[in-house]
This record gives structure tokens, sequence and C-alpha cells, in this order.
């Protein structure tokens, strides 16, 4: 997670960004739920009711958000286990599930909006932030 990798932009930067937060996530979602229980046992049904239980709110605030990001860091997680070396599991339980869909915000702009100048242009930003972030 933290390897610095070449980015398309030239830099270099950790392979994942938000890689600071994966730990959180791990401590407070998947192992709260799994406890401890071995790796190789845990089950894609394990990955999926955790992430259903996390969007219903029976982890704090409903939020479908903090599924994804269990579901990113546990896929990390378990990808590392399953890899040519370690024997910890065989295959990942994250790689047949799928993450909750994310909702779109629905845009309404106002006549004020679509009279300044600047319009499309702010448009085209946020539709380039958006696609970028994932969303």
């Amino acid at each position: 997670m933290k390897t610095l990798v070449k980015k398309p932009d030239g830099e270099m930067g950790p392979r994942l960004e938000a890689w600071e937060n994966m730990p959180s996530h791990l401590r407070r979602l998947l192992s709260a739920r799994l406890g401890k229980t071995l790796a190789r046992d845990v089950t894609k049904h394990d990955i999926a009711t955790l992430s259903n239980d996390i969007v219903a709110g029976k982890f704090g605030k409903p939020s479908v958000s903090n599924a994804r990001h269990m579901r990113k860091a546990a896929s990390g997680l378990f990808n590392w286990a399953a890899e040519a070396g370690r024997d910890y599991v065989t295959a990942s339980p994250c790689g047949q599930t799928k993450t909750p869909a994310l909702s779109r915000r629905a845009r309404n702009p106002t006549t004020d909006d679509l009279n300044r100048d600047d319009y499309e242009e702010r448009s085209k930003q946020s539709a380039t932030i958006t696609w970028q972030s994932g969303r």
C-alpha cells in the first residue's frame, strides 16, 4: 500500500492514496464482525453479510461509503494473503462479491447558474472530479 509507484502525472506516490485509513477500516468494520475467525474460514457470504449490515446501519450510521471502504480494505488484505508464496487463503472471498453502488446526486441548476459564463467550465470540472474519484 505504501510502496511508491510512478503515477500517470509522472510523480512518485503510494500505490493506494488512502492507505492510512485501511487499518482503521479493517479494525472498525472487519475485525468487529469476524473477530478471531481464521482468514481461511472467511467466506464470500461473511463479506456480503457484513457489507449489507454496514449499509443497514448495524455498525453505526448507515453508510454505503463505509461498506465500500470495508470491501476495498478486505479485498486488499485477502488478495495479499492469496499471493503466491503465502498459504493463508486459497482465494480471496471478496472476489465474488459486488460492491454497493453509490447513489448519484441529481444536478438541478438554477437559472442563475445557467446564466453564468463559467457554468459549462464548472460542469466539466465537476464531471472530471467525479470520474477521477470513482463515484
